[in-house]
């Protein structure tokens, strides 16, 4: 089983919070060995950095996909009490802490490859949000418009200090977040009727582009 499939599966919140960690730290976390002399010397420069990314932003999306956070929620309803099961929004949370961790320091300084995991995960739960489904409400909405909120607040607080670079980086991110969050920005009813099926993607997945695979769509038994 994969750490992204555990994110969801587990039915202990224990091993959930734990596989959330281990991506924090072993891929969100910039490794910094990919960009050793020794492998830049073999591949294009810009090889490195665009592998990282893809392989963040692809495990971000499946983390934020619709079809996860439904059923994340769907054991939150069969737990009974909440504190039991694994939330959407402690999801977010500790996403957010993996993500942004420099920003809970003081003279935080961000590398090319962190402000480019940072800028996809707003513009994920962006997405996120905005998508127009077919297939109902998408109870998941609430807590990524919070935590959208949420970071918009940080990046606001943040963009005071820090060197110029941080603070246009900053300034991008909550401009993302403001639009995002912007009412009339927000998918129409009909609209979301009339979307059309993709190839790949099933109504209602708001998953993004990147097909379904049985490691992203485990059967649940």
């Amino acid at each position: 089983r994969s750490i992204v499939e555990t994110v969801e599966a587990s039915p202990a919140k224990a091993k959930q919070v734990q596989a959330v960690a281990f991506l924090n730290e072993q891929l969100f976390k910039t490794p910094t060995w990919l960009f050793e002399p020794a492998i830049l010397e073999r591949v294009k420069p810009a090889e490195p950095g665009a592998m990282l990314l893809a392989a963040q932003r692809n495990t971000l999306r499946a983390l934020l996909d619709r079809g996860r956070t439904g059923r994340l929620l769907a054991q939150e309803a069969a737990a009974g009490d909440a504190g039991k099961a694994y939330r959407v929004d402690e999801l977010l949370g500790d996403l957010r802490s993996g993500v942004f961790s420099e920003l809970n320091q003081s003279g935080a300084k961000l590398s090319v490859p962190r402000r480019n995991l940072q800028r996809a995960y707003v513009e994920l739960l962006s997405e996120r949000l905005l998508a127009a489904g077919a297939s109902g409400p998408d109870e998941a909405k609430p807590a990524i418009r919070a935590e959208l909120k949420s970071l918009k607040s940080l990046f606001s607080a943040k963009a005071g200090s820090g060197d110029k670079v941080l603070r246009a980086h900053l300034d991008e991110l909550a401009d993302t977040a403001t639009k995002a969050l912007d009412p009339r920005n927000a998918p129409s009813t009909s609209a979301a009727a009339a979307l059309p099926a993709r190839p790949g993607f099933e109504h209602g997945d708001e998953a993004g582009p990147h097909q379904h695979t049985e490691a992203c769509w485990p059967q649940l038994r």
